[in-house]
């Protein structure tokens, strides 16, 4: 009976579902996400600092321009982190905000616009796939 009871143990112990694990797409993903803002945004602020001295004059540091390029760096890098983290909405909202936000980052810099489509791209087709979703609806949130 003992060999019943530890083979019943066993099989239950195979059922219950364990935390869900991450795709190694998703977690490229997720972590180009958090470096690509890490490294950008101190450029952005460097270059405006820069410009600020070069011009010798009361330009303002913030333009409107450098505060949407710092708000949109600033939210992929949430995004990134909470995709790292396996929180569902934030998949959810990199999918569905990132291409309003796109429309402002054309209209504010139309030169980074193809480099920034392009990423949004890779992206969403990594988080569209199968094990992506599966991985999002198990972790939940």
């Amino acid at each position: 009976m003992s060999e019943s009871s530890a083979e019943r143990e066993a099989e239950a112990k195979e059922e219950l579902p364990g935390p869900a694990r991450r795709p190694l797409s998703v977690t490229i993903a997720s972590w180009f996400l958090i470096v690509w803002p890490s490294v950008v945004l101190p450029l952005v602020t460097a270059v405006d600092i820069f410009e600020l001295f070069e011009s010798k004059s009361t330009k303002r540091i913030l333009t409107p321009d450098s505060l949407l390029a710092f708000a949109c760096l600033l939210i992929i890098l949430w995004f990134g982190i909470g995709m790292r983290r396996g929180l569902r909405w934030a998949r959810l909202l990199w999918l569905w905000f990132v291409p309003a936000v796109m429309v402002f980052l054309y209209l504010a810099e139309p030169d980074g616009f193809v480099f920034a489509m392009i990423i949004y791209l890779i992206c969403a087709v990594i988080l569209i796939r199968r094990p992506a979703r599966l991985y999002f609806t198990r972790a939940g949130l």
